[in-house]
């Protein structure tokens, strides 16, 4: 496997940006079997601000083999058959916000092919702390899969929130819950450390 990258950075005197540019990367892993089994490139542009909050826009090119029959979806539909590659082009946005902030938040989109399909994407993860007692996030991740027939298509939904509470410098309370429409599943896990 490697994963080279290159960025070029530029420094202007600003303000409001930090520092911005161009970046690419390359991963990509074969074996001496199978030759090329994935890769993924990008290529992009990116905006750091002097608040810490920043942000990219990138066209990302993926190549998959499948050793094995998938199912795309993961929902029990009928499975891509094992031994075909798939190359696919999306783009990709994300912002980030100044973390420094009682109220954070990041959001990501990825629009474009997926397999022999398409897919839309979009992640939002929201935060909030009052120092030095609580923080609480929520993450809402949710993909639409569109497959040509028989596949399947599908709108899929994962929600967590994160609860920590600090009751001393020894006593530490977190809850983590995450809902799962595609297996129909939330899970709770609450930690008490002391």
């Amino acid at each position: 496997r490697i994963d080279p990258r290159a960025t070029l950075s530029f420094y202007p005197k600003s303000k409001l940006v930090n520092n911005h540019g161009l970046y690419g990367e390359l991963d990509l892993t074969w074996t001496n079997a199978y030759g090329t089994t994935d890769w993924t490139s990008f290529a992009g542009y990116f905006n750091n601000f002097q608040n810490t909050a920043d942000g990219y826009i990138a066209f990302r090119r993926d190549f998959t083999y499948l050793y094995f029959d998938f199912d795309p979806t993961n929902t029990g539909g009928v499975k891509l058959p094992a031994g075909t590659s798939y190359d696919y082009n999306s783009l990709v946005l994300f912002f980030d916000s100044n973390y420094r902030k009682k109220f954070s938040f990041n959001v990501q989109g990825q629009f474009g092919q997926y397999f022999n399909g398409l897919r839309q994407n979009v992640n939002v993860t929201l935060n909030y702390r009052v120092q030095p007692y609580m923080a609480f996030s929520l993450n809402v991740n949710y993909n639409r899969i569109e497959l040509p027939k028989p596949y399947a298509s599908r709108d899929l939904l994962l929600v967590s929130p994160k609860f920590d509470f600090t009751f001393s410098r020894k006593l530490f309370w977190t809850t983590y819950i995450q809902y799962n429409n595609q297996i129909s599943n939330m899970n709770i896990n609450s930690r008490l450390q002391w």
